[in-house]
């Protein structure tokens, strides 16, 4: 299971890049792979049915370069699907993984196989994520850099069991042994409950199912969560470092962090028991209960019940006063409601309470950015954050209606 091998020779290594449409970055990725200073390697793309000329662009690296492969899988539901085709051609003993809009550091593979010397029991290797901008003037890849977005903080370290609110290995930087693959998939195989639907899916897409198909996002959690289960270790190694070209608008990451949201039901169903399970800020309160449920509660949250409580009652006072004065089935709605920080010309203090609240959980969003020197920048990042975040527990929720769980996902503060 060592990642060494006889004679002194390096480990042969595989990284599988997943690519659809990404005519715009996939060059500046093609290059940095190329440029790895890691000497035993191979580089396998697999394509999802691109429209643009994504495949062209590999095809064309490809007669320059004998290590690039290429593997098309046309009509591909997912970037998971595209990685498990890709990987039943690859050769290596390490199966590396980035993604077609990142940029792998030089040493990126020198410092993964590095950590898997350490342990002969390190199934999997997560690297830290950082920011290529490809804008001089882009808000969505301004605050990508101030986020750290997909990065982590701290020292190299063994990683926790998986927890969905725990640091898991992402998979534009990441690498797993090939026999802790082969785990992960007999974990996934294992299944007893498998639908029609599934059998005609593994029909059309005959590939092993190292990443779980049914997963749009949050493969990687799913991932990361079977091979600790199989009872490998993982760890995660600061200096593989990747840089990311994120997206370029706000919509497009706002798109984004709904759609990791809508996979956490998936993932608490797959890999939790049937508990209610309760985090209010670093607490965490666990019960039995008949449905899989997760809820959280921290800055985010509190800043948004805050300031749905303040318009309420000032929607009171203002718009309906005696409508909600009838409210008498909701007594401590009607209770709340009673106090407004606008309609009687004084500050209440249920209204001077809330606001304590506003600011405190907003200043909790302020110091995630406390690197930024410009206040303006400080102030334009926290509410864009305050608006992922409602993004991913809005795609949360929607999951729920999905996978029969219920979700409040934790915040990104």
């Amino acid at each position: 299971m060592s990642s060494k091998t006889q004679g002194g020779k390096t480990p042969f290594v595989s990284i599988v890049v997943p690519v659809r449409n990404t005519e715009r970055t996939i060059e500046t990725c093609i290059k940095n792979l190329t440029a790895v200073a890691y000497s035993n390697y191979e580089i396998v793309f697999g394509d999802g049915g691109s429209t643009d000329r994504t495949p062209t662009i590999i095809e064309d690296w490809q007669k320059k370069d004998p290590r690039i492969k290429l593997v098309r899988v046309p009509n591909c539901p997912n970037p998971g699907t595209a990685r498990n085709a890709a990987i039943d051609i690859a050769k290596g003993e390490i199966i590396a993984f980035t993604d077609g809009d990142c940029a792998p550091a030089v040493d990126w593979l020198d410092k993964i196989v590095e950590a898997f010397q350490l342990d002969p029991k390190i199934g999997g290797v997560g690297g830290n994520v950082f920011t290529l901008r490809t804008r001089e003037k882009c808000f969505a890849e301004q605050f990508s850099e101030d986020f750290h977005m997909l990065g982590y903080f701290g020292e190299s370290r063994y990683l926790k069991e998986y927890d969905l609110a725990s640091q898991f290995i992402t998979t534009c930087t990441a690498a797993y042994r090939k026999e802790a693959l082969q785990d992960a998939a007999k974990v996934l195989s294992k299944r007893t409950n498998v639908t029609e639907k599934e059998k005609r899916f593994w029909e059309e897409f005959p590939f092993t199912q190292y990443f779980n198909p049914w997963f749009l996002t949050g493969e990687d959690h799913d991932l990361f969560a079977r091979v600790q289960k199989a009872g490998w270790k993982c760890y995660y190694r600061k200096e593989a470092t990747v840089k990311h070209m994120h997206r370029t608008t706000k919509k497009a990451v706002l798109r984004q962090w709904y759609w990791y949201g809508d996979a956490r039901p998936h993932l608490l169903v797959e890999h939790f028991p049937k508990h209610l399970r309760i985090r209010f800020f670093s607490r965490t309160l666990l019960g039995r209960f008949p449905i899989h449920a997760y809820i959280n509660f921290d800055a985010y949250h509190l800043l948004l019940v805050s300031l749905i409580l303040l318009a309420l009652s000032t929607v009171k006072n203002l718009v309906f006063p005696e409508l909600f004065a009838n409210i008498t089935w909701f007594p401590w709605l009607s209770l709340y409601l009673t106090y407004s920080i606008l309609g009687i010309g004084l500050l209440t203090p249920w209204s001077a309470t809330l606001l304590a609240l506003i600011v405190y959980s907003f200043n909790r969003h302020l110091k995630r950015f406390i690197h930024i020197k410009s206040k303006k920048r400080r102030v334009a990042d926290a509410l864009f954050l305050f608006l992922m975040n409602t993004a991913f527990v809005l795609g949360g929720l929607r999951g729920c209606l999905r996978y029969g769980s219920f979700t409040v996902s934790e915040s990104l503060v």
